[in-house]
C-alpha cells in the first residue's frame, strides 16, 4: 500500500486507498476477484499506474503451493527466533493442555509424574 501510495498525488491518497481496501472486505475469493477486476478497471482510468501495481502484486502468488512455502519459511524463521531466544510464549501448563487434547491418556500419565520429577 505504501508503494501505491507513493504514486498518487497527496490529494488522491486517502481515496485510492479506500477503494484498495474494499477488495480485502469482501467475503470470499470470487466476491475478492470480482472487486478486484472492479477496482483495477476504476483505477486504471484515473491511475494506470496504480493499477499496473496491483495486478504485480496478485502474480506474487501463482498457486497455493507459492503461499505454502512462503508461510512455511515465516514459520520457521519464527521458531527459531523462539528457539534461540530466552523467554517463553507458552507456559509448560498450556503445552500440557495442548499435549492432553491429542492424546489424552498419555497426558493424563505425564501430568501424574510431573510432581514426582520436580520433587526429585
Amino acid at each position: 500500500m505504501r508503494n501505491v501510495l507513493a504514486v498518487v498525488p497527496k490529494g488522491s491518497q486517502e481515496i485510492v486507498a479506500s477503494i484498495i481496501r474494499t477488495i480485502f472486505a469482501q467475503p470470499d475469493a470470487e466476491h475478492i476477484q470480482k472487486r478486484f477486476a472492479e477496482v483495477t478497471t476504476m483505477l486504471g482510468r484515473s491511475h494506470p499506474k496504480v493499477a499496473a501495481m496491483l495486478t504485480d502484486v496478485v502474480g506474487v502468488f501463482p498457486n497455493p503451493a507459492a503461499l505454502l512455502r512462503l508461510s512455511g519459511s515465516v514459520l520457521i524463521e519464527q521458531h527459531d527466533e523462539w528457539e534461540a531466544g530466552e523467554p517463553r510464549y507458552f507456559s509448560e501448563a498450556s503445552m500440557l493442555e495442548l499435549t492432553t487434547m491429542n492424546n489424552p491418556i498419555e497426558a493424563i500419565n505425564e501430568a501424574v509424574m510431573l510432581p514426582e520429577l520436580a520433587a526429585a
